[in-house]
């Protein structure tokens, strides 16, 4: 799915048919299209982001909780 996601963000915006045959067998079409329609969601948030300047606000910086490692 990381290199769907990959191939749906780079310009042009190139998605081999393999891959797409690979997910459309994995997630059937309801799930493609809805993967589809999430990372372009994403993809135009930040690109609209850096379009008008808007730039990370620091929230997560220093804040992740780490899973603790089980013995």
């Amino acid at each position: 799915m990381l290199d769907f996601a990959t191939a749906m963000s780079s310009s042009p915006a190139t998605v081999p048919d393999d891959l797409r045959a690979e997910l459309r067998a994995e997630l059937g079409d309801a799930g493609l299209v809805q993967l589809a329609a999430i990372v372009a969601v994403e993809n135009f948030l930040g690109r609209f982001n850096r379009g008008v300047g808007i730039e990370a606000q620091g929230y997560s910086e220093g804040a992740a909780c780490l899973v603790p490692q089980r013995p």
